[in-house]
């Protein structure tokens, strides 16, 4: 497995898109995908687990940080197993393990020369699938939206 980037920034800022991609995107399709593919043999550094995270809130959101309280996270690391140096991280909020490490291979086999593209593909639907949900859901909250500044008291 070779990877497909030349330089390091390159590399942050695509894993940065995917990786976002891949947090939001519906855990079906995630493992859908990931069976069809032939992939290579993964070697697992770190198997899924669970844990916590601390989190941070603000206050009237902008205003000085203070501890929120702890969250259920889940991370794997995965590995190539012929040493090229490419790992993969899932990091996710909960405890679904499968997710977790499903993330980790996707983030690891999208990095390989060979894969790397037809993962993009794949990366790049589920984006826009993502985007056109999250507008339907912009458009159904606008619909509900009150502008106080023009509400008429009732007084003549």
């Amino acid at each position: 497995m070779r990877s497909r980037f030349q330089s390091s920034e390159a590399l942050k800022e695509a894993r940065l898109h995917w990786l976002s991609v891949c947090v939001r995107t519906p855990k079906d399709n995630l493992c859908q995908f990931l069976n069809g593919l032939e992939r290579p043999a993964i070697r697992i550094l770190k198997a899924p687990e669970v844990g916590l995270v601390m989190t941070q809130g603000r206050t009237h959101g902008t205003g000085a940080p203070f501890l929120l309280g702890e969250a259920s996270m889940t991370r794997c690391v995965v590995s190539d197993t012929d040493d090229q140096g490419l790992f993969g991280y899932g990091q996710i909020l909960g405890r679904d393990k499968e997710l977790a490490r499903a993330i980790a291979e996707l983030d690891l086999l999208a990095q390989d020369m060979e894969l790397g593209p037809q993962i993009d593909v794949w990366i790049a639907a589920w984006h826009d699938e993502l985007q056109s949900m999250e507008h339907a859901e912009s458009e159904r909250v606008q619909a509900t939206r009150v502008d106080f500044l023009t509400l008429v008291r009732g007084e003549d």
